[in-house]
């Protein structure tokens, strides 16, 4: 645990990153992340990439913490701020009239289509279980 020095904590933190959301701080000449020396304190090194189960970066207690890979943490995101569809990984294409709605998914750095649906509740299951199979714990919808 951090110690006071004169009344006051020797690291201030301050928010960084999109939003200020993630919690940061220097020492020396290096900036650490707050989930980043949590992870150090439990487990003796710091993973290049620490995924936040729940997605939420300021809640860094050691069991919402893994490590991961770039693609996993990838995989661990909330649906983009532009969806029109309401749905992660379905979008809408208007010629084709019988099938519009279309779920893709991203596998190695390429984008796989997983079918096209009448419905885009169907291309939504579509995705989750193309998720499911292909990102493992790590898939959200």
């Amino acid at each position: 645990m951090l110690r006071r020095i004169g009344g006051r904590m020797p690291y201030p933190w301050h928010g960084i990153g999109k939003d200020g959301r993630y919690l940061a701080t220097s020492i020396g000449p290096k900036t650490y992340y707050l989930h980043q020396l949590i992870w150090l304190y439990h487990h003796g090194y710091i993973p290049k990439i620490i995924d936040h189960i729940n997605r939420n970066p300021r809640d860094c207690r050691i069991e919402n913490l893994r490590p991961c890979t770039n693609a996993q943490n990838q995989y661990n995101t909330a649906k983009r701020g532009h969806n029109t569809s309401g749905f992660k990984g379905v979008v809408f294409h208007p010629r084709c009239p019988r099938k519009p709605w279309q779920a893709k998914i991203v596998v190695q750095g390429k984008v796989k289509s997983l079918g096209y649906y009448p419905t885009k509740e169907q291309a939504a299951e579509a995705y989750a279980k193309g998720a499911k199979f292909h990102a493992k714990e790590f898939a959200s919808s």
